[in-house]
């Protein structure tokens, strides 16, 4: 089983490193399937109680509001020396002490890095539920 997971992933390499393939497929489709071959319940079909389960499912979560690595956090003042807007969205790298500022690397539609910089806490939010995004071009910035 974990072989042919590994065939196809290699057959198929391309789409599934392309941006429109996302964690909740890759998890779906290769990660879930190879921990049921190595004897996982993933389903939790022995019924077990949710302390004894092999899984646990758990949904993205703020640590106490907190911005962390890997969230999604908006801009909130325009950055014209990388020609950046505020309302732009970028993706946490790395988190200075206490949240007092982030690295935060921003990049096109098609995964181009634009720019990756020191953010302070008041440069930027969290991304919320509910909000859509916009799409403009880089050079109109």
């Amino acid at each position: 089983m974990i072989a042919d997971l590994v065939d196809r992933f290699e057959q198929q390499g391309d789409a599934y490193k392309s941006g429109q393939y996302n964690e909740a497929q890759l998890r779906k489709e290769f990660v879930d399937p190879m921990f049921k071959a190595l004897g996982w319940d993933m389903e939790n079909i022995s019924g077990y109680a949710e302390a004894y389960k092999d899984v646990i499912h758990e949904d993205a979560i703020r640590i106490g509001g907190a911005i962390k690595e890997l969230d999604d956090i908006i801009l909130t003042r325009d950055l014209p020396e990388q020609g950046l807007r505020a309302g732009d969205i970028g993706t946490v790298v790395l988190v200075h002490r206490n949240n007092a500022g982030y690295e935060v690397e921003f990049t096109s539609l098609d995964g181009e890095t634009i720019a990756v910089i020191t953010l302070m806490a008041d440069q930027v939010r969290a991304a919320e539920a509910g909000e859509i995004a916009h799409v403009r071009s880089l050079a109109a910035a």
